[in-house]
């Protein structure tokens, strides 16, 4: 049996402690729906004019985020896995409700 995936939450609270993790995670979360809804906001600065927050703030979570993931340049890649993510969960509740609703008749088209 494989081990268990560690997952972001996890890896940034181990890295980061809770409060910077948390932190480096909502860093995640902006940068995503900032550059989701405008491509060309990808630094710090450019997310502070966008959220409306104070540039201090700004690099702050983004130190955090740097702290909590150290091997990622910026956070394109963990939100493009946690978007593959939500969209996998998406498809199989959407399996999962067709094969509820589905009705099933053994092949000979008698019941038990």
């Amino acid at each position: 049996m494989s081990p268990r995936q560690v997952t972001l939450t996890e890896l940034a609270i181990r890295n980061a402690g809770v409060r910077k993790g948390f932190h480096a995670l909502m860093y995640i979360a902006q940068w995503g729906i900032a550059h989701d809804a405008d491509e060309s906001v990808v630094t710090a600065d450019q997310l502070a004019v966008w959220w409306k927050e104070s540039r201090a703030t700004s690099f702050r979570n983004q130190a955090h985020f740097r702290l909590a993931f150290p091997d990622e340049a910026t956070p394109e890649r963990l939100w493009e896995l946690a978007a593959i993510e939500k969209a996998s969960r998406a498809r199989q509740k959407e399996v999962l409700a067709e094969l509820s609703s589905t009705q099933w008749l053994p092949p000979s088209g008698q019941l038990f």
